[in-house]
């Protein structure tokens, strides 16, 4: 199956615009956070990357979903946090310093892990019947330039700019945002396969998913005996993925729209739960708070 021509192109441009804002969004200090909290960042990184990976196996031996969706699971599992985790962070007035950290370091190293952990996750899940192979090196190369260039012009240009970035930042992010629910929304309409049904007959799997993930980066927090602030930001970290960068690499990556299904069903239960989650604790933390 092929996506749209043009998706060919612009799937690209659209990935690095995405991480061209996120780099808008950062400073080095977020990365020299790593040695106030060595430990913190550490465990809280390669545990998205190692035990998350393991949930999502589990998840998908008990529920068998077609090659294309458990594609599509691997992709989002491989995907490093999404910037927006750090505004849900922000909602809920828990470590935004601890999110934007982990979201930067595993925005970086998600240039070997995710290539990585794609292709081990196809080798166990999609195998054969989905027809594709994971080249990991080129993978890697596409990913250096697509993400890793982006994200140090962004930074560069808010060093050089910092009031043009901290003015613009926000409405860029949201131009991508838009920009990104066309691609996706033309490639699964292009397909005469019923994808988009499939995008709603998936939701069910979505929901465990997130509630899988944000329970595990919870269970990492309180391993690591984090405070209640540090306990939440884990919890959105793990469960609020870069839905962007696994849809992309689906669409442009593999050229096979069917492995965007789950980052669909994904957008419409993952960011809707953390929004929740957010407001929730905002509200309910102070009386915990209280209480103790």
């Amino acid at each position: 199956m092929e996506s749209v021509g043009w998706v060919d192109w612009a799937a690209p441009l659209v990935l690095f615009a995405m991480m061209g804002v996120v780099g808008l969004e950062l400073i080095p200090a977020d990365f020299r956070r790593v040695a106030r909290y060595p430990a913190v960042v550490l465990v809280g990184t390669l545990a998205q990357w190692t035990v998350l990976p393991l949930l999502a196996a589990g998840l998908l031996a008990a529920t068998r979903p077609e090659p294309g969706v458990a594609a599509g699971v691997v992709l989002v599992t491989a995907a490093p946090g999404g910037g927006i985790s750090n505004v849900f962070t922000f909602l809920a007035g828990a470590n935004t310093a601890l999110s934007v950290t982990l979201t930067a370091v595993s925005s970086l190293l998600a240039v070997v892990a995710l290539p990585l952990v794609t292709a081990t996750g196809f080798a166990w899940f999609v195998g054969e019947e989905g027809g594709v192979a994971v080249s990991v090196v080129p993978l890697i190369g596409q990913l250096v330039v697509l993400v890793v260039l982006p994200i140090a012009l962004g930074m560069e240009l808010r060093r050089r700019r910092p009031h043009v970035a901290e003015h613009h930042a926000a409405r860029l992010r949201g131009l991508v945002l838009v920009l990104l629910a066309v691609l996706f929304t033309a490639a699964l309409r292009a397909d005469q396969s019923g994808l988009v049904s499939e995008v709603f007959r998936n939701l069910g799997l979505a929901f465990l998913w997130t509630a899988g993930a944000a329970a595990l980066g919870l269970a990492v927090s309180l391993a690591l005996r984090l405070p209640g602030p540090d306990r939440f930001t884990f919890a959105i970290e793990f469960s609020v993925k870069n839905v962007g960068l696994a849809a992309i690499v689906a669409l442009a990556g593999f050229d096979r729209p069917e492995f965007a299904v789950f980052a669909g069903s994904y957008v419409m239960v993952g960011y809707p739960l953390a929004a929740l989650g957010a407001l929730a604790y905002r509200r309910l933390e102070p009386w915990g708070r209280a209480r103790g």
